[in-house]
């Protein structure tokens, strides 16, 4: 079983290497983001499954079971060799890390059609929320707390946003 648990050390340096790839690309709001944040990995034996948690200050924001069995994820000498299970776990969080950002594109697109050019989540460090910012293609911007994205009070401000003459 020691080889198991060295295998499953390698699978968290595999996504600590994904979460700063990530954390890089979104510049000094990312870079905070990865100081406060942990990966956990644990191989369930009775499902067959690699459990992966990303903790932001010590509480889950995202569980994601990759089905693995032990024999697969074992290590050989040299360290990780299995490049499509190293794909594997970097696609899971490429896909994953995006996806809220993008249920709220296709939500805001069909509202304000062809007129967002991109929708990222952010952190407010003060309030400790999640934030939404959506950037419209004439140049302006809207954010605003994450859990009041399907508000009233939100869609407002994108109405008014969508509709203004380019920056």
């Amino acid at each position: 079983m020691s080889s198991l648990r060295r295998s499953i050390h390698s699978v968290v340096q595999v996504l600590v290497k994904e979460l700063r790839r990530a954390a890089l690309a979104e510049g000094p709001e990312g870079m905070w983001l990865l100081e406060h944040a942990d990966i956990t990995a644990d191989y369930i034996k009775g499902r067959s499954c690699v459990r992966i948690q990303l903790l932001f200050k010590n509480k889950p924001i995202w569980i994601r079971e990759l089905a693995m069995s032990a024999n697969q994820i074992e290590l050989r000498e040299g360290g990780m060799t299995d490049e499509k299970f190293e794909s594997t776990i970097t696609n899971t969080m490429r896909s994953h890390l995006n996806l809220v950002a993008q249920m709220h594109f296709a939500r805001l697109d069909q509202l304000f059609p062809n007129s967002i050019a991109e929708v990222t989540m952010g952190f407010d460090p003060t309030t400790n929320t999640k934030t939404l910012n959506v950037k419209f293609k004439n140049g302006h911007v809207a954010d605003g707390p994450e859990a009041e994205a399907k508000g009233e009070f939100f869609l407002a401000k994108c109405a008014m946003l969508y509709d203004l003459p380019p920056i």
